[in-house]
């Protein structure tokens, strides 16, 4: 998107989304761990949070106006749960690989979500499809993941 929309344009945008991530993670309750190139590595003490959050995210990313174009910004969300090393304000270990193998896994506008944070859903406002047992690079087993509906 740099490339067709030049630099400037671009980081306005990506500025734009900050904003969106930023703004859902103070409302509920997340802590933005770093930046991750154009992306945000977040971390929530409730799954519920996590998950109303990702769609709030998803929603506010897609209502950015990419003037000029035909084009519009989406995410792609991993999530999963447990407990990730910390030092100095970064998380690190499997639970983080694997959120990230899940986003990178994910379509365009796609919130995945694995077993370990599925079962720890109360909300039963929350739609989950099953996507079934994906092979994760790195992980020995499968992993069960589902997608948030919507």
């Amino acid at each position: 998107m740099m490339s067709r929309l030049g630099d400037e344009r671009a980081f306005k945008l990506l500025r734009e989304h900050y904003n969106v991530v930023r703004d859902s993670l103070t409302k509920l309750a997340g802590r933005e761990v770093k930046r991750t190139g154009d992306g945000i590595m977040a971390s929530f003490d409730d799954a519920d949070q996590a998950v109303r959050a990702a769609i709030e995210i998803r929603e506010g990313v897609a209502a950015i106006d990419v003037q000029g174009t035909d084009e519009y910004l989406s995410i792609r969300i991993g999530m999963t749960s447990g407990e990730p090393l910390e030092e100095g304000g970064d998380l690190f270990g499997s639970i983080v690989n694997l959120a990230s193998r899940l986003c990178d896994l994910a379509e365009p506008e796609e919130i995945l979500v694995s077993t370990a944070c599925q079962s720890e859903l109360i909300d039963t406002s929350i739609v989950l499809e099953s996507i079934g047992e994906i092979i994760i690079r790195e992980f020995n087993e499968p992993v069960s993941v589902s997608k948030v509906a919507g």
